[in-house]
Formats: structure tokens, sequence, C-alpha cells
């Protein structure tokens, strides 16, 4: 099974990479995490009041490369 790593991409600060990854049986699966994450964050941000708030996930698999970027934005506006 392939090993997926999960790099942090936040505009204002440097990319936090992944140098575990994870083991999953196929790419829909490390998407589904992927997504996962980014919504946990997003939640986190909102709930901390670090609005606008935007990070990006980068999907590696170790084998091919990049499969994926998953992008999580809050903006002042989306508020109530």
């Amino acid at each position: 099974m392939p090993r997926y790593f999960f790099h942090l991409i936040h505009p204002t600060s440097a990319a936090a990479r992944d140098n575990v990854g994870l083991v999953f049986g196929d790419d829909a699966t490390a998407k589904r995490e992927g997504m996962r994450s980014v919504a946990e964050m997003m939640k986190e941000a909102s709930s901390s009041e670090l609005i606008p708030f935007r990070v990006s996930v980068q999907i590696v698999r170790e084998d091919v490369g990049i499969i994926d970027l998953l992008t999580g934005h809050l903006s002042a506006s989306a508020q109530p």
C-alpha cells in the first residue's frame, strides 16, 4: 500500500512538510483524510476567530507525486 504525505501550506508562513506520512489503500481514501483535515482546521479557525483564514493541504503519494491540493478559506464576509 502506498504512503501519502500531507503538506500544510499557509499563505503567511512556511509550508509544514509531513516527513512521516500515512499508509492508505488508495488515493480516494487519502483524499478523504485530507478533506477531513482541512475541515477540522477550518472549524478550529472559525471558533478562534482567525478570520480571514486560508490553508491548503497538498497530498503527495510517495511513488507518484502530488495527487491533489485541497484548500479551505474563511472570509470576514462569511461571518454572521
